[in-house]
């Protein structure tokens, strides 16, 4: 058996992406993160194949060479897994050079199969009750692919880039059974089916048949990506062929796999290309193909345009239509009870920075908020962690609206002082504004962040706007409808790139108010912070005023540290300031009545400040009172207030008698 093992792994040396392609096991791009075969994590995964031994490794599920990898999505042991790749018809392996392999020329081949094809019926379509007639193979002998074998009863169907070049060829036998020609790459590829001169509409599927049942029904143009990892490099090639087309992603629902990857992958690409998604009535229908067989093309034709919704975060934002029952009428995603209570919440920075989520930092004028932005955005560029919490890794898109050089020059700070002076290759800066409340804008951001995913190997993790102001265009902060707008922009942004999107931006001009502008913008973040300077020194305090699903972390005080850049023509040395993430307790600013107190928030201190102003002054104070009193500041008490109230009764600095609440301070005084 260990012969037999070391034996076919030194034969697939340099042949791996041909192997696994061929067995089924979809890859991304060589270096590039994507979805991963086995646990269907959607970035974690990547492919580097070093030495031509088919190296990968996943953030869930490990690492090894490719027959580690067909062992795992095949769930076989190593004997096994050897065997597959025995049965496989892989061609000829040029000894390399510098490690690199010629790859075969599947576009030759596939000329030579189609060139010598015959018009005529297919038993495989026939047998779905498809009766349109295909090119079929016409050769001598039998070919073997990936141990299928596939004679004149096989359809030969021909994949083309989104130029028109040829660059490969399916094969589908009379059993169904599907084999692409040795040496396919099919990031990019499609079968197309229909008209190429009508493209007002393009619907994108995974299978042929699919693409087939849409064209019959609809007369629409269809393109068959082949998988459902296929569909999002599809789309966005054809978003830039044709940018004005309505792009329809006909999504298959594989509720029985634990991610449903189809409907994962269709609503992504549809996001990605500003598209639609069309997914089959009924939870246990798989494909439009499926339904046509269950009742007729007519059907098909009046439920596809029904069945459209264009997915984001206020609609389903992934949609796990596994999880409701199969004769539910409704496409809302139901679910039962406290069904996701144990989801981990996922962060970027531990405690401070939930993933995917929309944040915010505001400040006035001139407290420090763009240096923290820096700090944040260098510190998830590079896995630094920051303040001693963990950070997750990635890409980072910096939107300076307000363009200059001092964003720049604060990143360089950062460099000098924590990165050893080498500059951040992850991190990209677009430096002028970008503008959510434009569809245009946000498709803009979305390609970017493409670009970047590509260009880094990372994909993007954290976005900011700085600021608000001018990333707001000429609307009315002021205006619940032009707020509105600008948040649905960022949920869009948010739900397509998957990053948090940072906003920074300022208070109004009572600081204790909170942020200026419209209270949708605050009821619509899922984290706030509050930026302000300590005092007249060198340090910002940062307070938490809103965490959706979490405890607020402490509020604490950072210093910013000045670092030396250059000298510039005339002389002068050019400065920055650098923030120090070692957090400490805020200098001369807490109430002396509240000291000793651990994990202290603004939410706190607003809180006991409203309790004794009102008691001061001889006024009632009852919980109804103070959280009207509260809320006239700026703060959110629909949800914690309570908590928050408990941990001052706790901490023993006021005493709550049902409704009526008094300060500790207040009942010594009365005895003495």
């Amino acid at each position: 058996m260990n012969n037999c093992v070391t034996e076919i792994i030194s034969t697939s040396r340099h042949r791996w992406e041909e192997i696994l392609f061929q067995l089924g096991i979809d890859l991304p791009m060589l270096n590039k993160h994507g979805p991963c075969p086995c646990c269907g994590g959607k970035d974690r995964f990547r492919f580097d194949d070093k030495d031509g031994r088919g190296t990968w490794f996943c953030n869930q599920c490990g690492n090894g060479d490719g027959l580690d990898l067909i062992v795992k999505v095949k769930k076989c042991n190593p004997l096994q897994a050897t065997k597959l790749i025995s049965e496989l018809s892989l061609t000829h392996r040029t000894a390399p050079t510098r490690e690199k392999v010629s790859k075969p020329c599947a576009s030759i081949e596939a000329k030579r199969l189609l060139n010598s094809s015959r018009l005529a019926k297919s038993p495989y379509l026939e047998s779905k009750g498809l009766s349109t007639s295909v090119r079929m193979l016409n050769i001598q002998k039998a070919l073997t692919i990936g141990g299928v074998s596939f004679d004149n009863n096989s359809i030969v169907l021909p994949i083309h880039d989104i130029e028109g070049t040829l660059v490969s060829a399916q094969l589908i036998n009379a059993d169904g059974e599907k084999r692409y020609l040795p040496g396919t790459r099919q990031n990019g590829g499609f079968i197309k089916v229909g008209d190429s001169s009508n493209t007002a509409n393009i619907i994108i599927t995974e299978g042929y048949a699919t693409a087939l049942t849409v064209n019959l029904a609809t007369g629409h143009l269809a393109l068959a990506a082949m998988s459902a990892n296929n569909l999002l490099n599809i789309a966005v090639t054809a978003r830039h062929k044709y940018p004005n087309s309505n792009i329809i992603i006909a999504a298959e629902n594989d509720s029985i796999e634990a991610n449903n990857v189809g409907l994962v992958q269709a609503e992504k690409a549809a996001v990605t290309v500003n598209g639609w998604v069309s997914l089959p009535p009924g939870g246990n229908v798989s494909d439009w193909d499926d339904y046509r067989q269950i009742h007729n093309e007519a059907a098909v034709n009046e439920a596809f345009h029904l069945q459209m919704y264009q997915p984001d975060s206020e609609h389903s934002s992934i949609l796990r239509i596994q999880e409701r029952k199969p004769d539910l009428s409704t496409s809302l995603p139901l679910r039962k009870g406290s069904d996701g209570f144990d989801t981990r919440q996922d962060y970027l920075i531990k405690g401070y920075l939930p993933s995917a989520s929309v944040t915010s930092a505001y400040g006035a004028s001139g407290s420090y908020k763009s240096f923290l932005a820096v700090s944040w955005g260098c510190h998830i560029a590079t896995g630094k962690p920051w303040a001693g919490k963990p950070v997750t890794q990635g890409a980072v898109i910096y939107v300076v609206g307000e363009g200059g050089i001092g964003v720049p020059r604060r990143i360089r700070a950062w460099e000098e002082t924590l990165n050893n002076g080498s500059p951040i290759d992850t991190l990209y800066r677009i430096d002028c504004p970008i503008f959510p409340a434009s569809s245009e804008s946000v498709q803009q951001v979305i390609r970017a962040a493409n670009d970047v995913k590509a260009a880094s190997g990372m994909p993007v993790r954290l976005i900011i706007l700085d600021t608000l102001a001018r990333c707001f265009g000429g609307s009315d902060e002021n205006a619940a409808k032009d707020m509105g707008a600008f948040i649905q922009g960022c949920d869009v942004i948010k739900a397509a790139t998957e990053a948090t999107v940072l906003v920074i931006h300022h208070s109004g001009k009572d600081q204790d108010k909170g942020a200026r502008g419209s209270s949708a913008f605050r009821a619509a973040l899922d984290v706030e912070f509050n930026v302000r300077r300590e005092g007249e020194g060198g340090a910002l305090i940062l307070s938490c005023t809103k965490m959706k699903d979490a405890e607020e972390p402490p509020r604490q005080a950072y210093d910013l540290v000045p670092v030396d850049l250059y000298i510039d023509n005339d002389g002068d040395q050019i400065t920055s300031l650098v923030l120090n993430d070692e957090g400490r307790s805020v200098m001369d600013d807490t109430d002396p009545e509240l000291t000793g107190i651990s994990r202290l928030t603004d939410n706190h201190v607003a809180l006991w400040q409203a309790i004794r102003s009102r008691t001061a002054n001889g006024d009632a104070c009852t919980r109804a009172l103070i959280r009207d009193d509260m809320r006239a500041m700026g703060f959110d008490v629909s949800k914690k207030f309570t908590r928050w109230l408990d941990k001052l009764e706790k901490e023993g600095r006021v005493i709550c008698d049902g409704e009526h609440i008094r300060p500790v301070s207040l009942e010594y005084k009365a005895g003495e």
